[in-house]
């Protein structure tokens, strides 16, 4: 019955442990001409760095809520009622929107905001209401917007938020493929400040291939984020600014 509770505790003590001989800020990477200086990710250190993935449970967020400065979730739009819900697929689509979780956020926590259904046909309007979120609950400098759409990523980025280009998942294996992705992405990202992100098993192309834009990652192996070792690892990575991992709690799904 109380097993996520018990594990979640273990993690806590985990990475309170990692985090002692960690001093890795973020603040590293912001220069005179950063484009989002102000932006509170880059006041991030150590065990900060590390995010739960997943937050798609108010029960879930709320429990966490002391233990992280900020969390994943995935959030779909619908233009019809002009609302963000929270929902990894589409079937899973409840109640629960954003709006929800910000007003349940008086400490205004950082939230990565997985995208799953924005696309050119639906991009102006959402823009529209994110705007109205960021009058009332002051969102630009908390906020990372991730997308696979590169549409989606120049609109955003012409408004001033933080993107991140959600990669397509690729056989690194095949080096005549890995070639013309690379050139492909390059392309883009060359033209554009945003950052990029993919499992972690794409960490060493992504920085191999990328190597001056920042990432943000996650590694989801359950045991993996009960790893000191690990964990301090990526505490002091210095190729990334965030890394989710599979945190336990009430509400986790």
């Amino acid at each position: 019955m109380f097993r996520n509770e018990i594990i979640n505790w273990l993690q806590q003590k985990v990475l309170q442990s990692a985090d002692k001989n960690n001093t890795l800020s973020n603040q590293i990477f912001v220069v005179s001409d950063s484009l989002h200086l102000k932006h509170r990710i880059y006041s991030l250190a150590g065990k900060n760095r590390i995010w739960p993935h997943r937050v798609n449970s108010l029960v879930r967020l709320q429990y966490l809520y002391d233990q992280f400065p900020g969390f994943e979730c995935d959030i779909r739009f619908d233009s019809t009622n002009s609302k963000f819900y929270i929902a990894h697929d589409a079937s899973e689509i409840n109640s629960l929107s954003f709006s929800d979780y910000l007003q349940a956020d008086p400490n205004h926590k950082l939230f990565w905001l997985d995208t799953k259904n924005l696309n050119v046909s639906n991009i102006n309007q959402f823009c529209h209401v994110l705007k109205l979120y960021d009058e009332k609950f002051a969102l630009k400098d908390r906020i990372i917007l991730e997308s696979t759409d590169t549409s989606v990523i120049v609109r955003l980025e012409q408004l001033g938020y933080l993107t991140s280009l959600y990669l397509p998942s690729l056989d690194i294996k095949d080096s005549a493929a890995c070639k013309n992705y690379a050139q492909e992405i390059s392309f883009f990202l060359n033209r554009h400040h945003v950052l990029i992100s993919q499992d972690v098993a794409m960490h060493e192309f992504m920085t191999k291939n990328f190597p001056f834009n920042k990432q943000i990652i996650w590694d989801i192996h359950f045991w993996k984020g009960l790893d000191k070792e690990i964990l301090s690892k990526y505490m002091n990575d210095n190729t990334f600014l965030v890394c989710l991992v599979n945190v336990k709690s009430p509400g986790y799904r």
